[in-house]
C-alpha cells in the first residue's frame, strides 16, 4: 500500500500537460507527429465553451470558428475531460490519434498546443464529444515545393498503406489510360509531413500526395468533428433520460458524464499492429504517476465506467491502496484465457460492484461498470455471443437452426478474443419463428442488450438515490467534496464554477 499524497487536480493539469517519462514517446526520434496545430490569443476563448449541441450523427461535420495556426507540433498528454465533479466517469486507455492517417479520415486533424495551464484546464473542461479538424485547403498551404506526386492522367486511388512503425507510404493509383496501377512510394522525416490531397477520384494534373511542413502564423478554420468513442454513451443517457423522466437532450457527456483514460498520451492504436511497448507505458502512467487514480480520489464518482478489457487489466493493476468488492481480473476462472468482456458487462450491470479508496481518512466507494470498447459502434448493438466451442455445440445440436441463421446473414465473423456474435434483436427479432424454439431459448441465454443494460444499471443508482437530477441547472447534482478546478489562485474560469462547488 502507498504512503504518497495524491496530486491535487490543479497540480495534475501542469503534470500531465508537461509529462514526457515515456521514453519510446518522447525521447529520440519521436513516433507520431508533429501533427498541424493551433491555438488562441485569449487564455479562455469562448469558442472553447460554445460548442455545438450534442448530437449521435457519427458523420456530424460543421464549421465552427477560427484560431491561429502555429504549425507542427507534439501533441501533449491529456488530463479528464469534462466536470471534474460528474457523478459518472469513463476510462478508456488512452487518446486515438486520428491524424496517424494521412488521407481523407485523418489528414485533417488537427490539435491544441497550450503554452498557459489555465487554457489548458479550460480545454479540457469543455470537451464533449467533439474533435478538431481543419481543412485540405490549409494542409496545401505547407507543401514542401517538389515533394509533390502529380497525377499523369485521371484516374482514382486505390487502397493506401501506412506504415505503422515507420514514415512510410505506398500509393497506389489506377489511371484511367493504363490496365495495370502505378504504386508510388513516399517517405518522410519527422519535420515534415506526408497528406493524400487526391480524393477517390482525380485529375490529370491534381497532386496526388505531398510532404508538408504545416503553415504557421496564419488563420485556421476549425471544424468539429463527431467522434464515435465519444458518442458512444449518448444513446444509453437518452434510456437513462426517459427512465428519469426528464428532457431529452439534458444529459450530455462533459456535463453529467466526464471521460478519462488510464494513460495521457495519444497512439493510433492500443494493440499489437504498433511498435508498442505497451506494458512499459502502462508501468510508467498507471503505477509510477498514477494520473488516473488521483483524478478519481478528487473527482469521487458514483459510478466509474472502464471501457474495454484493456482498460480493466491497467486499472487492476495501479489499484494499489483500492479495494475492490469483486475479482476484477480479466481472466476466466478456469483458464488463463480472457473472460469475454460482454459477460464482465452484464456481471457489473446486475449485480453492484464497488472499488473503495481512502479519502481524508474515510473509505469512498465507487460503483464498477465494465462495457466493451466503446470505439466501434457494433459492441453496443443487441446480439446474442458464444465461445468458439459453445458455438460448435449449438450447430451440432441445432444444424437446422444454424443454417437459417446462417442464410439470413445473422452470424458475424469472429472477433479477435474468440468470440462469435450473432445479430439478433432480441425476443422480438424477425427471424425468431424460423427457429425451433429450444434452439431459440439457447441464442437468448446468450442474448446481450448492451445498452439497455448499461442504462438499467444507471437507472438503478437514481432508484437507490445515489443519482439525482437538479432541476435547477438541467443535470444530474454534482457528487460531494469541494472542487477548485474552474476557479483557483492560478486561474479563474469567465463563467466561474455553475455548479457552486467553488
Amino acid at each position: 500500500m502507498s504512503n504518497r499524497i495524491p496530486l491535487t487536480d490543479i497540480e495534475l493539469v501542469d503534470a500531465v500537460k508537461s509529462c514526457t517519462s515515456c521514453a519510446w514517446f518522447w525521447q529520440g526520434i519521436k513516433p507520431y507527429g508533429p501533427f498541424p496545430s493551433f491555438n488562441w490569443e485569449e487564455e479562455f476563448p469562448e469558442a472553447i465553451r460554445n460548442q455545438p449541441p450534442q448530437t449521435n450523427d457519427p458523420s456530424f461535420h460543421e464549421k465552427t470558428h477560427t484560431a491561429r495556426a502555429i504549425g507542427a507540433e507534439y501533441i501533449q498528454p491529456a488530463v479528464l475531460r469534462g466536470c471534474r465533479k460528474a457523478p459518472i466517469m469513463t476510462v478508456g486507455i488512452n487518446p486515438n490519434l486520428s491524424a496517424f492517417k494521412p488521407y481523407d479520415k485523418g489528414a485533417d486533424f488537427t490539435y491544441p498546443w497550450f503554452d498557459r495551464n489555465g487554457s489548458y484546464a479550460y480545454y479540457y473542461r469543455h470537451a464533449s464529444v467533439f474533435q478538431e479538424r481543419t481543412n485540405l485547403e490549409y494542409m496545401r498551404k505547407g507543401i514542401i515545393k517538389g515533394t509533390e506526386i502529380i497525377a499523369e492522367a485521371d484516374g482514382r486511388t486505390k487502397r493506401m498503406v501506412r506504415g505503422m512503425d515507420h514514415r512510410w507510404m505506398e500509393i497506389p493509383v489506377q489511371y484511367a489510360d493504363r490496365d495495370e496501377e502505378t504504386i508510388y512510394e513516399l517517405g518522410w522525416v519527422p519535420e515534415e509531413r506526408a497528406v493524400v490531397f487526391a480524393g477517390d477520384t482525380f485529375k490529370k494534373g491534381d497532386i496526388v500526395v505531398a510532404k508538408t511542413d504545416p503553415a504557421k502564423n496564419t488563420e485556421m478554420q476549425l471544424y468539429a468533428q463527431a467522434v464515435g468513442y465519444y458518442q458512444r454513451i449518448l444513446p444509453i443517457l437518452n434510456l437513462l433520460e426517459k427512465q428519469m423522466d426528464i428532457p431529452e437532450g439534458s444529459l450530455e457527456v462533459g456535463e453529467d458524464i466526464s471521460m478519462h483514460d488510464m494513460i495521457g498520451c495519444a497512439s493510433p492504436g492500443w494493440s499489437d499492429t504498433y511498435d508498442i511497448p505497451q506494458n512499459r507505458i502502462a508501468n510508467t502512467c498507471v503505477k509510477e504517476k498514477r494520473f488516473m487514480f488521483d483524478q478519481l480520489i478528487q473527482s469521487q464518482p458514483e459510478i466509474l465506467i472502464i471501457v474495454s478489457s484493456s482498460s480493466l487489466k491497467m486499472f487492476c493493476d495501479g489499484l494499489d491502496s483500492f479495494e475492490a468488492s469483486m475479482d476484477l481480473t480479466t481472466k476466466r476462472p478456469d483458464s488463463d484465457e480472457q473472460r469475454d468482456v460482454f459477460d464482465m458487462m452484464k456481471e457489473t450491470c446486475l449485480r453492484k460492484r464497488y472499488v473503495s479508496y481512502p479519502v481524508n481518512g474515510k473509505m469512498v466507494k465507487t460503483r464498477i461498470i465494465v462495457t466493451p470498447h466503446f470505439s466501434y459502434g457494433s459492441n453496443f448493438d443487441n446480439q446474442s455471443r458464444f465461445s468458439v466451442q459453445a458455438w460448435e455445440a449449438f450447430k451440432n445440436e441445432y444444424p437446422g437452426d444454424y443454417l437459417t441463421l446462417k442464410k439470413a446473414n445473422k452470424i458475424e465473423r469472429e472477433t479477435y478474443n474468440g468470440y462469435v456474435p450473432i445479430d439478433l434483436k432480441g425476443d422480438n427479432d424477425s427471424i425468431r419463428d424460423s427457429v425451433n424454439p429450444a434452439a431459440w431459448q439457447v441464442l437468448m441465454g446468450h442474448h446481450y442488450e448492451p445498452q439497455q443494460l448499461v442504462a438499467d444499471a444507471l437507472y438503478a443508482e437514481v432508484e437507490a438515490g445515489n443519482l439525482h437530477y437538479d432541476n435547477h441547472t438541467k443535470h444530474l447534482k454534482r457528487v460531494s467534496g469541494k472542487c477548485t478546478f474552474c476557479v483557483n489562485d492560478q486561474w479563474q474560469f469567465p463563467e466561474g464554477c455553475e455548479y457552486g462547488k467553488a
